[in-house]
């Protein structure tokens, strides 16, 4: 038999839990985190599979939830300086990282310069042409190269036509280093050019950093002696392969609260639901919608920018380690769920988390189920274990050429096939959502379509919603 292999790390707690091909739990570990990432890792390891008849080699995947970036942006920690460059854009836009916090937009050090180019709606290019090599080289003249390993390129209406942004990214390549780091905004944002280029900023600046912190994981899992495929929880509640997480650490920024939802699910098997997650230093709570991270579908703000990315919609409540549990922070608490319950048909609470038993206890809410799984400290590295392999695609199609009913095909089959080189068995995916969003101030012809697909690992049991 095969099985899965659940971590969950952060700076102040640890689990790791095995999972059969049933998803049945079969084994768990947890403790602080208090001794640094890697080492916890290989501590709790060595306590899992201590006088287990379980093999390393019967592992075959390793999946990872974790809070790194999230801290990292927190906490402005050994963050890359980033050089921003605009394909496109009027002089006199907004700065980059507008209403960031100053601590924040100091410790990146942003310089921002422009080239020629960008795109229509249509995806034709701009008026006065797109960029050359030439231009861009001149560009990097301007700037002290030394100080500025990465890069993030934004272009107007790059979703439609990815093409320039790619171009910038191979002349950096070749001008400044082929181990400079370019993050493409086309990847991970939006329509929208000030979310879109915010995105590409802080996960520019988290790159270096993240691959330095993901590889050292690596390192150690593999010093172990496991060989098996490594992933990542991403913020929607699917799994990220290990190289696309160290060019995209941003999806990662709720990795840990994403794996704490799909937890909760594992343990209670309710696909709707309220999860309240009480880890070491601060209460969080979020909502499970049809077995899948609810997303903040407005107003989404990350380290204090604008942005336009699949987050979890979560109330976060400080609660330092020693406080006791007052009237108001169970006001908080309740506000929060509140937040969350429709008028009708309450939804059930689930408590996890290492400090849930301490707060459920003085706890009350007769209007709704309330579960504590026997799990609740493992939970997160639980979720982990049973996250798909996902999919997903967020660009707009110009009806010049096609049918409105051929964009959605179009969306579709490139959800799935991303979800497929991604690593999901191509026999189990399955679209799980398609989005015909309207678009106000563009043309008709022009339409966003979101679409989501999702499928299960080779050699692993059926996941949520597979």
């Amino acid at each position: 038999m095969m099985y899965r292999l659940g971590i969950s790390i952060d700076k102040n707690w640890a689990s790791c839990v095995l999972v059969d091909a049933g998803n049945q739990i079969v084994a768990t570990a947890d403790g602080s985190g208090n001794i640094g990432v890697t080492d916890t890792i290989v501590t709790l390891l060595r306590r899992l599979f201590a006088d287990k008849e379980i093999t390393l080699q019967e592992i075959s995947h390793v999946m990872i939830a974790t809070n790194c970036a999230l801290s990292r942006l927190q906490d402005s920690e050994q963050l890359s300086r980033v050089a921003v460059i605009r394909l496109g854009q009027a002089s006199d836009s907004l700065p980059p990282l507008w209403g960031a916090d100053e601590t924040l937009r100091q410790e990146l050090g942003l310089w921002c310069g422009r080239l020629k180019g960008g795109h229509e709606i249509d995806g034709t290019p701009s008026f006065g042409g797109g960029p050359s090599i030439a231009d861009t080289e001149r560009l990097l003249d301007s700037i002290q190269l030394e100080q500025y390993r990465s890069f993030a390129v934004t272009g107007i209406f790059s979703p439609v036509n990815k093409e320039q942004e790619i171009r910038i990214g191979s002349w950096l390549h070749q001008l400044a280093g082929e181990h400079t780091n370019v993050t493409f905004s086309y990847e991970l944002g939006g329509i929208g050019f000030m979310e879109r280029e915010n995105a590409a900023i802080l996960n520019a600046a988290l790159s270096l950093r993240m691959r330095a912190d993901f590889e050292g994981m690596r390192e150690r899992i593999r010093c172990f002696g496991l060989q098996a495929p490594l992933f990542f929880v991403q913020n929607d509640g699917t799994l990220l392969p290990f190289d696309a997480a160290l060019r995209q650490p941003l999806r990662l920024y709720y990795s840990d609260f994403s794996g704490s939802l799909l937890g909760g699910l594992h343990a209670c098997g309710r696909k709707d639901a309220i999860v309240i997650d009480v880890a070491s230093h601060e209460i969080r709570i979020g909502m499970l919608e049809n077995g899948f991270p609810k997303e903040r579908r407005q107003g989404q703000r990350t380290a204090g920018v604008r942005l336009n990315l699949q987050i979890p919609d979560v109330v976060t409540i400080a609660w330092r380690r020693g406080e006791s549990v007052g009237s108001r922070l169970i006001e908080l608490v309740f506000h929060a769920i509140q937040r969350f319950q429709p008028h009708y048909d309450r939804l059930p609470l689930i408590f996890v988390g290492e400090r849930s038993q301490q707060l459920v206890s003085s706890f009350t809410y007769p209007w709704a189920e309330v579960f504590v799984p026997g799990m609740y400290r493992t939970v997160r590295a639980a979720g982990a274990c049973i996250a798909p392999v996902g999919g997903t695609v967020d660009r707009m199609y110009w009806l010049e050429e096609m049918s409105e009913e051929q964009a959605l095909a179009s969306a579709q089959e490139e959800a799935v096939s991303v979800a497929i080189e991604a690593g999901a068995e191509p026999e189990s995916v399955q679209v799980l959502s398609v989005q015909n969003i309207p678009l106000a101030y563009v043309p008709s012809k022009a339409v966003r379509i979101k679409a989501k697909a999702i499928g299960r690992l080779p050699q692993a049991g059926s996941p949520i919603g597979v």
